[in-house]
């Protein structure tokens, strides 16, 4: 998020120069067989004060649990099959240093390491859409300062949607920030619209002249 952050705190109003970092669940989906979310995160200043206030409110989730939560995903089966294949190739491709020769070597790596990849980029997957399951729940203090996900279209530049309690915070973040506010009818609006139509009417023109073409090509076929 390309804010400009006044020194003050989002909390109370203070003079505030620490910045906290802190994720919140998005918008999540099912898509029919993959279960998936997205998290959003946002950095903003915070006094002493409200970040120790923070600290003593926040639960977080261990590492174990979080681990254990990639199981509510289906990307774990195949982990967990391909993991398992990995291992028993492994017992018994396992090669003898004294005798083996370099093809059963190369035979080794390549089973146990595609087996391998297979399992690794399910286990990152299934971490990945059971992410949002762990993130902590909003504080007194990370709640005065709540923020949305990307709500931009194309060519628009990401921009999103923010609630902010205390009003000391939000009159100095406005007028840090007042170039970037979006207008529905301003400049920046206007232009994404206009280059929006412009790539549509190319991508328009070069189906009809590929249509057009395919109709025509067997009348202008020249046959040596």
């Amino acid at each position: 998020m390309n804010l400009t952050l006044p020194d003050v705190c989002a909390g109370c109003g203070e003079f505030a120069k620490r910045r906290l970092y802190w994720e919140k669940p998005g918008e999540h989906y099912d898509s029919g067989a993959w279960y998936s979310s997205t998290v959003v995160g946002m950095r903003a200043p915070f006094c002493v004060q409200c970040l120790a206030r923070h600290e003593s409110e926040v639960t977080r989730t261990n590492a174990i649990k979080s681990v254990l939560l990639c199981f509510r995903s289906q990307a774990m089966i195949p982990a967990v099959l391909a993991g398992a294949a990995a291992v028993f190739a492994a017992a018994k491709l396992m090669p003898d240093p004294l005798s083996a020769d370099r093809t059963d070597a190369l035979l080794f790596v390549g089973v146990v390491g595609f087996f391998g990849l297979i399992s690794l980029g399910s286990l990152w997957a299934a971490w990945r859409a059971t992410r949002w399951r762990a993130v902590p729940p909003l504080t007194t203090v990370t709640g005065s300062f709540s923020f949305g996900g990307d709500e931009s279209e194309m060519f628009e530049g990401e921009r999103h949607r923010y609630a902010v309690v205390n009003e000391a915070f939000y009159e100095a973040l406005l007028a840090a920030n007042r170039d970037k506010v979006w207008k529905p009818g301003g400049a920046r609006a206007r232009r994404a619209g206009w280059t929006r139509k412009v790539m549509y009417a190319a991508f328009g023109v070069v189906v009809a002249v590929v249509a057009l073409w395919e109709w025509i090509e067997p009348w202008v076929r020249v046959e040596w």
